[in-house]
C-alpha cells in the first residue's frame, strides 16, 4: 500500500491513472494497474478485500480429478504428496 499526495510534484501520475477526487484506492499488480477499489474504506474491509484474490495458502485434493484440475486453475502449483498425517504435511 502507497500514499501518494496528489498537491505535490506527482500530479502527472495522478493525472495518468485519473484521480480526480479523494480518497481514491487503485490496485496494482505487479507494478501495473489492475482495477480501482470501491469496496470498504476502513482497513479490516480493505484487508478482507485484498487478501480475497489470493485465497488459502494450501489446499488439500482428496481425488484424482481434483489433483488434474488444480495446476490448470492457476497456472503454477506445488504439489506435496503425503501418505499419512505428519507434522511436515501439516507445516505443507
Amino acid at each position: 500500500m502507497a500514499k501518494v499526495d496528489c498537491t505535490e510534484a506527482v500530479k502527472e501520475t495522478c493525472n495518468k491513472f485519473s484521480v480526480t477526487g479523494y480518497p481514491t484506492l487503485k490496485i496494482f499488480r505487479n507494478g501495473d494497474f489492475s482495477q480501482d477499489y470501491n469496496g470498504p474504506r476502513e482497513a479490516a474491509g480493505i484487508v478482507k478485500c485484498m487478501k480475497a484474490p489470493v485465497g488459502p495458502s494450501s489446499q488439500e485434493l482428496t481425488s484424482v480429478a481434483a489433483f488434474e484440475d488444480f495446476p490448470s486453475k492457476d497456472g503454477v502449483a506445488v504439489v506435496g504428496f503425503f501418505e499419512k498425517e505428519t507434522d511436515l504435511k501439516g507445516a505443507f
